[in-house]
């Protein structure tokens, strides 16, 4: 890749007007867009609230049941005629205090359902990160390559339009025939129908942009020289990609969650058939066969009809299924990154192929066929075959550009990490 080249591909962020200048714009850099990702996007401001939540649900899960406290009063005493008599030694009051205790370790079994419930709301979080990030890596470079061939096609339009203008005056006058002006004026729409296919794109990425970094602004991408110099091929062989997918992917680690808490549901289930243990003390003035009565008490329920069968045959269940999902996770994980290993070499192999010396003397070779045309050096058909082959080519690069960094964050999203930094 020659220096002309990647000069022109780090050109300052002035030089591209797709309308911004009389906006309120906000120029950021990749870096700056990541950072306002994770501070600014109202998604991930949602779904920490939701780790926060799920966290504080576990922590309830730990807690014991609360003690149970009932007294009792002697409403009307008819020895003495008297009501509410709570006197000593006449009347009557009585006091119970009690606990019920999981015998069969119930409280920490849920306690860790809800841990392993909080550990895969963050899995969630960070894989909404994940998606978020993508996106807008996607709209960033997008809107900053194709503001880009934006920019040589208003010049190519520029150079096409005063020639237009000008056969304009001589086809009234007669001087060129009407099938010759048509065939500038049709050279002139369709760049200007390309025109504005490339700007409808642009502007839909942007609007992704602002969407994403929660900013009313229009946002306009200037990347630092180091950003798009660090797509490159990164060596890694297609197994080891798969292995580090399956590491690190939050939406596959989901799966192990969900198979985690299946089998604590299932323990949980089958330790709630045991039946709780209901210890109280109890004391009373006058209201049992000898004054003063103090007493122990000890209950349970009878596991008669309800042993909770169904509920631990549903956990079982849904746990053979967590499984088989997990299954079919691992099989979708490994045909993600096959794909787009394979679609990250296709393209960096197809731009390593473009002559890119075309691409930054375009506005000067098309300035030479105009001036051949003029002098009649060139017919009209091989001037507007390649004033329009050239205009295309400033499109096809800027696309394969984009669709070039898109594979590489495809593999980076399919991944789960970054592997170009």
């Amino acid at each position: 890749m020659n220096i002309r080249y990647l000069l022109f591909l780090l050109i300052p962020c002035f030089f591209f007007k797709v309308g911004y200048s009389q906006q309120d714009t906000l120029k950021i850099s990749l870096r700056q867009a990541d950072s306002l990702l994770v501070n600014r996007n109202l998604s991930l401001v949602a779904a920490r609230y939701q780790v926060d939540a799920a966290k504080a649900q576990a922590v309830q899960a730990k807690l014991f049941q609360n003690p149970s406290f009932s007294a009792e009063f002697s409403l009307y005493n008819q020895d003495s005629h008297t009501f509410l008599d709570i006197s000593y030694p006449e009347g009557n009051k009585s006091f119970a205090l009690s606990q019920v205790f999981q015998v069969a370790g119930q409280r920490m079994t849920g306690y860790r359902l809800a841990a392993e419930a909080a550990k895969m709301t963050e899995l969630e979080y960070y894989d909404l990160s994940r998606s978020l990030k993508y996106q807008l890596h996607r709209s960033f470079f997008t809107v900053c390559y194709m503001s880009r061939a934006v920019a040589v096609i208003d010049n190519q339009l520029g150079l096409l339009y005063e020639t237009l203008k000008g056969y304009k005056g001589q086809y009234q006058k007669g001087n060129i025939s009407m099938k010759d002006y048509s065939r500038l004026e049709a050279s002139y729409l369709e760049l200007s129908n390309d025109k504005t296919g490339i700007i409808d794109e642009i502007n839909e990425n942007e609007k992704n942009l602002r969407v994403i970094l929660a900013d009313t602004r229009f946002i306009l991408p200037c990347p630092l020289n180091t950003e798009p110099a660090k797509y490159r091929n990164p060596g890694l062989k297609l197994p080891d990609l798969i292995a580090l997918a399956i590491e690190n992917r939050p939406d596959y680690k989901m799966n192990g969650s969900m198979i985690k808490q299946g089998e604590l549901n299932l323990s949980l289930q089958k330790r709630t058939a045991v039946p709780d243990l209901n210890i109280g003390l109890d004391y009373s003035q006058n209201g049992n066969y000898i004054r003063n009565y103090t007493g122990l008490s000890i209950g349970m329920p009878l596991p008669v009809f309800n042993r909770n069968k169904g509920n631990i045959r549903m956990a079982a269940s849904q746990l053979e299924e967590y499984k088989v999902n997990g299954e079919q996770a691992k099989i979708g994980v490994e045909a993600d990154v096959m794909a787009a290993y394979n679609k990250m070499h296709e393209l960096d192999a197809e731009y390593g192929r473009i002559d890119t010396s075309l691409v930054v003397q375009v506005t000067e070779l098309s300035s030479g066929i105009l001036e051949n045309y003029r002098r009649k050096n060139i017919s009209l058909l091989e001037f507007t075959d390649l004033f329009e082959a050239f205009s295309q080519s400033v499109i096809d690069f800027y696309q394969i550009s984009t669709s070039r960094i898109s594979a590489f964050e495809e593999l980076n999203y399919v991944t789960g990490i970054e592997l170009f930094k």
